[in-house]
């Protein structure tokens, strides 16, 4: 099976190497990798607009978003349900095991971004930073229990 593989660096400056299985129908990766990137983005720039918000705001918005999109699909709704579940189910699944693999944040990031031989463009908030192959690099929000979810930092 295909994987994309994620790093997710945290407002506390945590990493996790997260390797997500891809769907047999996918058919760009590249594509996966930057509509992610996208939504960490609005994530990041709407928690900087309500410094308040926490993760019992966020995550139901990405419940009401997926739900929305996959009522969109032409399919049976018993099917969509399944598979949203099945999905959500797979992905969680790699990203509650995947271990730490630096600490540091964005400064460190940056560092091991210069050791890369690809140039990478690196916004200040999230930081993007991707290989071609293997793996897809973007920056998530914050853990759960950080007052500044999903926030820069």
């Amino acid at each position: 099976m295909n994987t994309l593989t994620i790093t997710a660096l945290t407002s506390g400056g945590h990493a996790y190497d997260i390797d997500f299985p891809l769907h047999p129908q996918t058919r760009s990766s590249d594509a996966i990798a930057d509509l992610v990137t996208a939504q960490l983005a609005a994530i990041s720039e709407i928690v900087s607009r309500y410094p308040g918000l926490s993760n019992g705001d966020i995550l139901p918005s990405l419940a009401m978003t997926l739900a929305i999109r996959a009522r969109m699909v032409d399919s049976s709704p018993e099917s969509m349900a399944k598979q949203v579940h099945d999905l959500f189910d797979t992905a969680y699944e790699a990203a509650r095991t995947a271990a730490p693999v630096i600490a540091g944040g964005l400064e460190q990031a940056r560092s091991n971004q210069d050791r890369r031989s690809r140039p990478v463009r690196l916004p200040v908030c999230p930081v993007p930073l991707r290989r071609r192959r293997p793996a897809a690099h973007v920056r998530a929000g914050s853990e759960p229990g950080d007052r500044r979810e999903a926030g820069c930092g």
